[in-house]
């Protein structure tokens, strides 16, 4: 049996073509609410998660390196501890868990400018478990079509 090859002369597609993506947030009116790739949240919070461990490792890295230099690495800490905040809010729609995970933001540098671990460990499991809940809010927001404050 022989397919048939040809396409359709009314079609804008080549057979190479891959299949058009569904966009990300589409209006599903009988639900009541919005679709979202749930998918693209599970790897924006794992890159988060990741982003949280490395600036754990690397502050404490850092403090080992330059043990006279204990105001730069707090400083370095800070600046990047802060940027994992600010994804929070952005990336997640959460600010209420950016706001618990200051905990967090304080004990990564200060951990690793006094060389202690413990701290930084502790700060970065605070972020480990904060993470996935605001990417849990962010998903459920999104798909009930809430905005936050600064869409507005």
């Amino acid at each position: 049996m022989v397919s048939d090859t040809r396409q359709d002369p009314h079609s804008t597609r080549s057979s190479r073509t891959p299949p058009f993506r569904r966009a990300r947030t589409t209006p599903l009116p009988p639900m009541g609410g919005y679709g979202v790739d749930g998918r693209r949240v599970v790897r924006l919070t794992a890159g988060m998660v990741l982003y949280a461990w490395a600036v754990a490792g690397g502050a404490v890295a850092f403090g080992r390196l330059a043990p006279g230099l204990d105001w730069l690495v707090f400083a370095t800490a800070f600046l990047f501890s802060a940027g994992l905040l600010m994804a929070m809010v952005i990336l997640h729609r959460a600010a209420w868990t950016a706001v618990l995970s200051v905990t967090g933001l304080l004990a990564v540098p200060i951990g690793a400018s006094d060389g202690k671990t413990g701290m930084v460990v502790s700060g970065a499991v605070l972020w480990t478990i904060l993470v996935p809940i605001a990417g849990r809010r962010g998903y459920w927001r999104r798909r009930r079509g809430i905005e936050p404050w600064w869409d507005h």
